[in-house]
C-alpha cells in the first residue's frame, strides 16, 4: 500500500544527503531515528509506518515499494557501487522533495537526525540502532516504537517511563 509520507520522507533524506554517503542501511536508519525522535516529541511518527527488525537494524514497512515508486516517478535514481566484498545501493535525488508535507517541527527533527547520521558510517549508525528494544524482537517482527521511544527518552525504564508509555498507547 502506498504511503505518501514515507515516500516524502525518503525523498527528503535522499535529497539532503549526497549519494556517496547514502546507502540503503543509512537511509533506513535516518528514517528510523527521525520517526522515533518525532514520536518522543509528539507521540506520532513522521512516516506513519511501523518498523520491522532486520539484521542491519529497523526498516520501515513498505520501504522497497516506496523507493520503487520514487524511481518510477523519476524523483530518485539508484546505483550499485562495489565496496570490498559487497555491492552498496546508493541513492541520488533527481528532483527536489515536496517538504510542505512536513510540519516545521518534523523538518527540524529530520534535519537533526540527518546531521547526526552524516557523521557516522552505515555500520556505526546500524550498531546504534541495535539497542535493547531492537534486541528483544525477533527478525521480521514489528518493533514497538512506544517502547523504543521510552527507552531512548528515559534510561533506565522506570515507573515514570511506563506511565508515559501507557499514556501514549491510550491515544
Amino acid at each position: 500500500m502506498r504511503n505518501d509520507r514515507l515516500s516524502a520522507l525518503l525523498h527528503y533524506i535522499i535529497h539532503a544527503v549526497p549519494g556517496s554517503e547514502l546507502g540503503a542501511v543509512k537511509l533506513n536508519k535516518i528514517a528510523w531515528f527521525a520517526d522515533r525522535d518525532n514520536f518522543i516529541r509528539s507521540g506520532r511518527t513522521i512516516s506513519g509506518r511501523e518498523y520491522i527488525k532486520l539484521e542491519r537494524g529497523p526498516v520501515p514497512s513498505g520501504v522497497e515499494d516506496e523507493l520503487e515508486h520514487l524511481k518510477r516517478l523519476g524523483k530518485i535514481t539508484e546505483r550499485r557501487v562495489k565496496v570490498v566484498d559487497y555491492s552498496r545501493r546508493e541513492f541520488e535525488a533527481v528532483t527536489p522533495p515536496d517538504a510542505s508535507v512536513f510540519a516545521d517541527d518534523e523538518r527540524e527533527v529530520i534535519d537533526e537526525v540527518i546531521a547526526f547520521a552524516r557523521q557516522k558510517s552505515a555500520s556505526e549508525i546500524s550498531e546504534i540502532s541495535h539497542d535493547d528494544v531492537w534486541a528483544e524482537h525477533e527478525l521480521g517482527e514489528t518493533i514497538s516504537l512506544t517502547r523504543a521511544a521510552a527507552a531512548a527518552f528515559l534510561q533506565p525504564v522506570d515507573e515514570r517511563a511506563l506511565n508515559w508509555v501507557r499514556r501514549i498507547e491510550k491515544n
